[in-house]
């Protein structure tokens, strides 16, 4: 990997990096996605929802304090346009500070929580789990130099080389050893592999020492906070049903959740990498930044939406075809939460936001207030409703998440959450659209498949729901902008790209 280099005054401008840094995350996301879903697959078939389960109720604790570091000090350092290697030595130090006491945590509630939990198995898992965040701890704070200068390149290709080491060492495990353990060797091959590719890709070495410790503890202190207050929101409806239903429900919900997230929030993430840079590079002017994040709001919604209510629509198909028959349970869980997450996506534009105005204290006690809506609304819904009780409470979090955000946005003033969602209303309107023609293509089809039916006959189903969605989609989408005369906005991204594609296509001919 070539050396980074910050962006000059005669580069592209903000807008066009921004989506090139947003088209390279979008590559990386859907290899990431391809590998996940395959070891998903997998695993689904090979392993029980006990041992998913098991794993997931050790990642709680694990994912928590992995969280207290994870991207927090690379945030502080693309946020302070990071220069001078004390900086850089800083984060690294403060990083492993926290590494090391998160160790001894985990290992100090390895057993009390086994005990707890009713499940013996986790006292050994937790003991070997706690290496992820050691290596988290240990990433070389200088590749973010590479995000600094707006180049991708390198995290989208770590991000899918340690994605692939995951699936290769987890299903060859599963192959020879069918066990929960699978999981776990999976988990820590991928955070060791994307470890060595920060050294090998960028090869300057940090150093200890903490010359800049008040700065990055006064930033990172809040966001690791609220990290971790966020972390908590997510997991702990799984760690309540594993408490009252144990792990083969626990289990259940985890893996619905993720086959939810699978093509909205799980492929935000990478995309954040290229809007953070971007509107860090131009926070001095408050106008432009204004209306990067609107364009970034539309691109992300026009992206993510219809993927989300997508997978709600072809849930019953998309569980067979991708774990099996004994997973049918999750079907109402993807349907639940996967349209939810979609709109999640634009808390990412927010975020980001909010990091260069460095209202992370505002960040925390957002994700405090929904923290404590989702334990008591999923206290209350798995006592009354059981497993589905805790999935409309995580539903019901993530859309007071998204209000308290839109309002995070307003103040620090980009404008109001009408003004953002009506940005987007041609998405909105042609996802309702989608929806109609998938439900009426699946009413001519006789509804989904039974339990029994062959694989051919699903994937068939799942096929023809897909094609009718996208069509609606795209030809709704399309007529639309024209009849508001062509503004600028998603679709104007998607057509920019497709002429620049089909250009280069002609050129090589």
């Amino acid at each position: 990997m070539s050396d980074a280099k910050r962006p000059g005054g005669s580069s592209a401008s903000i807008s066009s990096q921004m989506i090139g840094g947003a088209a390279i995350s979008f590559a990386s996301m859907i290899a990431v996605r391809v590998l996940g879903i395959a070891n998903l697959a997998v695993l689904g078939r090979l392993l029980t929802p006990a041992d998913f389960g098991t794993v997931a109720l050790a990642m709680i604790v694990i994912g928590l304090m992995d969280g207290l570091l994870n991207n927090q000090f690379e945030i502080a350092l693309l946020r302070r346009r990071a220069s001078h290697r004390d900086e850089f030595n800083t984060a690294f130090t403060i990083a492993n500070l926290v590494c090391g006491g998160a160790v001894l945590v985990i290992l100090a509630l390895a057993w009390p929580m086994a005990h707890f939990l009713q499940q013996p198995a986790l006292f050994p898992v937790l003991a070997v789990l706690c290496v992820v965040p050691l290596l988290t701890g240990l990433r070389n704070p200088y590749f973010s130099e590479h995000k600094m200068a707006l180049n991708l390149v390198p995290a989208a290709a770590a991000n899918s080389l340690s994605r692939l080491a995951m699936t290769v060492v987890s299903v060859s495990w599963a192959l020879a050893s069918p066990s929960y353990w699978a999981i776990v060797a999976g988990t820590v091959s991928m955070s060791l592999c994307y470890v060595l590719l920060t050294y090998a890709w960028r090869p300057k070495r940090p150093r200890w020492g903490l010359k800049h410790g008040r700065e990055y503890l006064g930033f990172g202190g809040w966001l690791t906070l609220a990290a971790a207050l966020s972390f908590l929101q997510r997991r702990l409806p799984v760690l309540m049903i594993g408490r009252i239903g144990g792990a083969h429900p626990a289990g259940l919900f985890n893996v619905g959740a993720e086959l939810s997230t699978t093509l909205t929030l799980q492929l935000i993430t990478p995309l954040a990498d290229a809007i953070l840079p971007a509107l860090s590079s131009v926070q001095d002017d408050s106008a432009r930044m204004k209306r990067g994040y609107l364009a970034v709001q539309q691109i992300l919604l026009g992206m993510l939406l219809p993927m989300g209510v997508g997978i709600a629509l072809i849930a019953p198909e998309a569980v067979r075809m991708v774990l099996g028959v004994q997973w049918l349970e999750a079907v109402p869980i993807v349907q639940c939460l996967a349209p939810i997450t979609a709109l999640m996506a634009l808390t990412v534009g927010v975020q980001s936001v909010v990091f260069i105005d460095g209202n992370t204290k505002g960040l925390c006690l957002r994700n405090l207030v929904v923290l404590t809506f989702v334990v008591v609304t999923a206290l209350a819904g798995i006592n009354l409703y059981g497993t589905m009780g805790a999935v409309a409470a995580a539903g019901a979090g993530m859309l007071l998440n998204l209000f308290l955000t839109l309002l995070l946005a307003q103040k620090a003033g980009m404008g109001h959450p009408a003004e953002v969602l009506s940005a987007s209303r041609r998405s909105f309107l042609s996802v309702a659209a989608m929806a109609a023609s998938v439900w009426a293509a699946g009413r001519l089809l006789g509804g989904p498949p039974d339990a029994a039916a062959p694989l051919t006959e699903v994937a068939a189903s799942a096929l023809a729901k897909i094609a009718t969605g996208g069509v609606a989609y795209a030809g709704t989408h399309l007529a639309l902008w024209c009849m508001e005369g062509r503004p600028q906005g998603f679709e104007t991204v998607v057509t920019g790209l497709a002429v620049r594609i089909s250009g280069r296509i002609r050129r090589r001919r």
